[in-house]
């Protein structure tokens, strides 16, 4: 359905207005906005800051919309290219040693469970609907092993 051109022009003015900018600025300074904005409350920057991540998700929607107007296409890059791996949350793991273990330090081994793209799809949405490996989520759970060095005298 096409947009009519006053809402098209009232969505324009609000993206402008969520980067700071006003009535008539470039593409040069839309990129440049949206860079120094997303910086500021980009959600991997500010762990535990809430509405992080849904100020970088208005910013980013600001940006694309404000990128692809009169245009039709999407911009060059709003946010990291896809395929590229994304920062993954905090791993919080309890180890138990003995106290000779504690004292004389060494590494030991940790397991987890990791959430990884899917091995058959890729994750990738077009190839992931009707998946057998991963039933369309385009994940899979894989066991990971890491070897953890301690240092002596940790109490």
């Amino acid at each position: 359905m096409p947009v009519s051109p006053d809402r098209d022009s009232a969505g324009r003015q609000k993206a402008l207005a969520r980067l700071g900018l006003l009535t008539g600025a470039g593409k040069g300074e839309v990129r440049q906005a949206y860079r120094r904005l997303a910086l500021l409350c980009h959600p991997d920057l500010h762990p535990g800051e809430p509405g992080m991540e849904r100020r970088f998700r208005e910013l980013s929607e600001a940006y694309c919309l404000l990128l692809t107007v009169g245009t039709g296409e999407p911009p060059a890059h709003p946010n990291p290219p896809p395929g590229l791996p994304a920062r993954g949350g905090d791993l919080q793991y309890s180890l138990r040693l003995d106290f000779l273990q504690a004292a004389r330090g060494g590494e030991f081994p940790v397991r987890f469970t990791r959430r990884r793209p899917c091995p058959a799809c890729a994750g990738i949405e077009g190839q992931r609907e009707g998946c057998g490996a991963c039933g369309g989520g385009g994940e899979a759970a894989e066991r990971a092993l890491v070897r953890v060095r301690v240092p002596p005298g940790v109490a």
